[in-house]
């Protein structure tokens, strides 16, 4: 079970020159509060249907951490709701779920599904989560050992699917499932495997001019813009990074299911602490967030601060800095942090007539179906109240609040 922290958002005190929220609110609630609110995130896709959605899951363990923060039964009540949606025959099928596409991103609401487990022992959570289990004993590799992203893009692995999948692998093992799998090694393996994921990703990804990682790869070097020789795609794309340092801060953390002793949690600490100087380095020196690519200059046209992106940035640096993953004896990592969440608040942030509020300057997907270039990025459309968005922005809040009330 996750452990239950003493309640650290009481008062909001937001800076002045940020609009604040309503009383007795904070950023974080009231984000989280807006979603449901619009209907968002408790298992139904846009067509009112219910289906399995790593959005829902990324906002659930939004839900999950507020509800740590205030112990308040809202927001465990909304993660059960959205769950219950899609969790059908007692467990024994998910709504939408085709383990045939091998898409690593329907694995990231099994960390909710085994939290939940935990808290209730209603069996049809675990029954879930053992068939998105399954899926990872069996998922496509590419030689290396890496997964692929899903069976259609067969070779590739995204930084993407890091955080779909790692932490609910890493959180089925330490729970003692992993010995229900008949798969052998237990725990042990699982860590080491996780290992494996971003160790492989990052052989390939890593982007000398940034310091940062590509958004994936291609063993094969067969699609267009595949590296001839690491077979990486061309740029640096905001979110992909965003989604990777999460799943590193995550693995990480004090209540993260991988032991400090193990070598998995030296190489994942390594890589954070490498990283995450070089995410605060590629901050926009004028706006203080980040670029939607970040290997491009902001000011190119086509290139903009993206929301998204930018609060998975923020996230990771405050949370990193507060659970001491990352030294920070200046405060430059945990001041880059605040003023690019406060730059996404004074610019993206807009308050409705219903008291709720919206986040704009999101962009709607990021893919590596085509070139990958800066041309394809910068022509998805951006979009309003995406849980892509919405989501990390709680978890932004979060930190944002926790470190400022210290």
């Amino acid at each position: 079970m996750l452990p239950f922290l003493p309640l650290l958002l009481l008062l909001p005190l937001a800076p002045a020159a940020l609009p604040p929220p309503p009383q007795n609110q904070t950023y974080a609630t009231w984000m989280a509060s807006s979603i449901l609110a619009r209907g968002q995130g408790l298992g139904l896709n846009p067509r009112g249907r219910p289906a399995v959605s790593y959005e829902h899951g990324t906002f659930q363990t939004a839900l999950l951490r507020l509800h740590n923060a205030t112990g308040e039964a809202r927001w465990l009540d909304a993660v059960r709701r959205g769950l219950d949606t899609i969790v059908r025959d007692e467990g024994r099928d998910i709504a939408g779920y085709d383990r045939g596409r091998a898409a690593l991103d329907d694995i990231r609401v099994g960390e909710g599904l085994l939290v939940m487990y935990e808290r209730t022992r209603n069996a049809s959570y675990l029954r879930a989560a053992a068939l998105l289990h399954d899926q990872l004993a069996t998922q496509p590799r590419t030689p290396e050992g890496g997964f692929w992203h899903k069976r259609r893009y067969a070779q590739q692995q995204w930084l993407d699917g890091v955080y779909m999948a790692q932490p609910f692998y890493a959180r089925w093992a330490v729970g003692g499932y992993e010995a229900r799998g008949g798969q052998g090694g237990g725990a042990e393996r699982v860590w080491s495997d996780v290992g494996t994921q971003f160790r492989v990703i990052w052989a390939h990804c890593a982007d000398r001019k940034t310091g940062l990682l590509r958004h994936g790869y291609d063993y094969s070097r067969k699609v267009v813009w595949a590296d001839p020789v690491s077979g990486a795609s061309p740029e640096v794309w905001g979110r992909a990074v965003g989604w990777y340092v999460m799943a590193l801060v995550d693995l990480l953390a004090a209540t993260a299911p991988i032991p400090a002793e193990h070598p998995t949690y030296a190489l994942l600490l390594g890589q954070l602490r490498l990283l995450l100087p070089r995410v605060a380095d590629a901050a926009d020196k004028e706006s203080g967030g980040w670029a939607l690519v970040v290997s491009q200059p902001i000011n190119r046209p086509g290139n903009y601060m993206e929301s998204s992106g930018s609060l998975m940035f923020v996230y990771a640096l405050l949370r990193a800095v507060r659970l001491d993953l990352v030294e920070d004896p200046g405060g430059r990592l945990v001041g880059v942090g605040r003023r690019g969440f406060e730059s996404v608040v004074k610019r993206y942030l807009v308050k409705n007539r219903d008291g709720t509020v919206s986040l704009e300057g999101t962009v709607r997907v990021g893919s590596l179906d085509e070139d990958g270039d800066f041309e394809y990025y910068t022509k998805i459309n951006r979009v309003r109240d995406d849980l892509k968005g919405t989501a990390p922005f709680v978890l932004a809040a979060l930190e944002y609040e926790m470190l400022r009330d210290r």
